[in-house]
């Protein structure tokens, strides 16, 4: 294949806002000002002026009540803060161009030691305190005050494969990586599967294990995860290709490598898995919508949250 000048949009066009339109109108931007006073009281880009300015670019309070319009306030606070808590650390430590499995082990595990006891330091409450531990043990708090028993485990868990996937990130980063190995790892190196976590609670269910089983809500929720993953690759490698000294971790990079094609050829190949993505997604809602009550829910829950995924990209963080 004739390699040609690398652009950076996708021919093919984006179907997901087609077959998962939005709802109601775009919300107001009412937690910004919370989002803003969250990430200042704990000082999580004290070093990094434009990370700040990045992070507060995302409006990720919109984008939560676009994905989980059921969800009361405190839920949408707990999303919110915690979306911006794994972003600033991933811009400011995982992406760090020093950034090595051994700059972060310590941080690491400190990390998973707030989420088994909910305290920073021992004795110490999880109110007190700046910087990413400290914050963290306030969401892991608010975590179990606020959500039932069964999605708080299924949140803290995926925080724990979120945690493994950056330092997979950092090790893979100099390394060849193949295709299927980053399709598996990805969803879980951004906010894919930790979002996946959250449908349920948003929506005020709490389902038994059988619902979560079933075989199309685990792919419905695989397919959350992917376009998740997919879709921020696709709107963030302009940047990400400008910015990164190496050829950067990316869904249309590895298909490039995959595929011996141009990038153009890539972003239109990642552009087609996500509505591929997008049209089994759509086909198993409709299949669930004939089925017993707690599966068309949650089913519901989920044709909302990729309702809302096309909107969160329009923000002045992927504009930039």
């Amino acid at each position: 294949m004739t390699a040609r000048r690398a652009e950076t949009t996708p021919r093919a066009k984006l179907a997901i806002a087609d077959l998962f339109p939005a709802r109601t109108s775009p919300p107001p931007d009412t937690g910004a000002q919370h989002a803003q006073d969250w990430i200042d009281h704990y000082r999580l880009c004290d070093q990094d002026p434009a990370a700040r300015a990045r992070l507060l670019g995302s409006r990720m309070g919109q984008c939560v009540a676009r994905v989980y319009p059921q969800a009361g306030p405190e839920i949408q606070e707990l999303a919110t803060d915690l979306f911006l808590w794994l972003i600033a650390y991933d811009d400011i430590h995982v992406e760090a161009p020093d950034a090595a499995p051994t700059t972060l082990l310590s941080q690491i595990a400190t990390f998973l030691g707030v989420l088994e006891t909910g305290e920073h330091t021992a004795g110490t409450a999880s109110t007190t305190g700046t910087g990413f531990t400290a914050a963290l043990a306030d969401l892991a708090h608010r975590t179990r005050t606020v959500l039932p028993p069964g999605p708080a485990a299924r949140l803290t868990a995926s925080l724990h494969v979120s945690f493994l996937s950056m330092l997979w990130d950092t090790t893979r980063r100099k390394t060849p990586v193949s295709l299927a190995e980053y399709l598996t790892m990805r969803p879980h190196s951004v906010l894919g599967r930790v979002s996946v976590t959250l449908v349920e609670p948003a929506a005020g269910l709490d389902l038994a294990a059988s619902v979560h089983d079933h075989p199309d809500i685990r792919r419905l929720a695989r397919a959350l995860a992917n376009l998740t993953a997919w879709t921020n690759d696709l709107y963030s490698f302009t940047y990400e290709h400008q910015h990164e000294v190496t050829t950067p971790l990316t869904l249309p990079a590895l298909l490039a490598a995959h595929h011996h094609c141009s990038l153009s050829d890539a972003l239109d190949l990642a552009a087609r898995m996500c509505n591929d993505e997008a049209g089994l997604a759509r086909r198993l809602v409709g299949r669930l919508a004939a089925a017993e009550r707690p599966l068309r829910l949650y089913a519901t829950a989920f044709e909302q949250a990729l309702a809302g995924i096309s909107g969160c990209y329009g923000t002045p963080r992927y504009r930039t």
